[in-house]
């Protein structure tokens, strides 16, 4: 029997994970792996990849500082089980940062601080902004797929669905940097909300472009049209909600 990896010389083992004939200079002990086999990850590899490529805590906190290099980094990391994680760690910090506003906060009529039902109220509006992040994702993915996109659909969720764990405190954060800006100056509180508008657009861009392969213009196409469009939609409901309440 010829070695697997020098057809001239006699084999004298086999590895032990695949069964390849070996020689001896591959190596002649019963316990030899062969060249193949030692580069595969092992089971436990395996098992801490996929752990660690669904809890990605390093790139959940530096994708508000770094996206473009923490987008690089995922491209091909894209999973139904990533998307779902992202989601329900969003969700989970949401309802642990709202338990804590409520308990320290002045609960709503008729609730005792830290009621199951005073702390849904506090996170509805990050449910809402669920649902407009995830009509953001499909209708850009519908653009990008216009103007040549790429990349598959789970890919796309799940480059966007990134901002989502660390998303409720980021929006604290933004919500008191505004407030403290009111109280210098509607001017400036005007330049922070435009700033911050611009960086999150940003961000989306550069998770469209590195997701479907584009240049800046056509990321910027199907990233900001969308947004345009479900903005206005968005802010033409409230108008009659509100209108019909007066």
């Amino acid at each position: 029997m010829e070695c697997a990896y020098h057809p001239e010389k006699e084999a004298v083992a086999t590895c032990s994970k695949c069964g390849r004939p070996l020689c001896e200079d591959c190596g002649g002990s019963p316990d030899t792996i062969c060249i193949d086999c030692s580069i595969l990850p092992s089971e436990t590899e395996k098992e801490e990849t996929a752990g660690s490529t669904l809890m990605r805590w390093n790139a959940w906190a530096n994708l508000f500082i770094s996206p473009n290099k923490v987008f690089k980094k995922s491209s091909k990391k894209a999973s139904s089980a990533g998307i779902a994680m992202n989601l329900l760690v969003g969700l989970v910090n949401a309802g642990i940062l709202a338990f804590l506003l409520f308990i320290t906060g002045k609960p709503p009529p008729g609730e005792s601080a830290g009621s199951i039902i005073g702390i849904f109220g506090y996170t509805t509006l990050f449910l809402i902004l669920l649902a407009v992040w995830l009509a953001v994702t499909l209708v850009s993915y519908s653009f990008a797929m216009l103007v040549g996109g790429m990349g598959s659909l789970k890919q796309h969720i799940y480059m966007l669905s990134l901002v989502i764990p660390m998303l409720p405190f980021v929006i604290l954060i933004i919500g008191g940097a505004l407030w403290l800006l009111l109280l210098m100056s509607v001017a400036i509180l005007i330049l922070g909300a435009i700033f911050v508008t611009l960086y999150a657009m940003g961000i989306l861009i550069a998770a469209i472009r590195e997701t479907h392969r584009f240049g800046f213009v056509q990321a910027a196409v199907s990233g900001v049209i969308p947004v345009v469009v479900i903005g206005s939609a968005v802010g033409l409901l409230i108008f009659i909600f509100r209108n019909k309440r007066v």
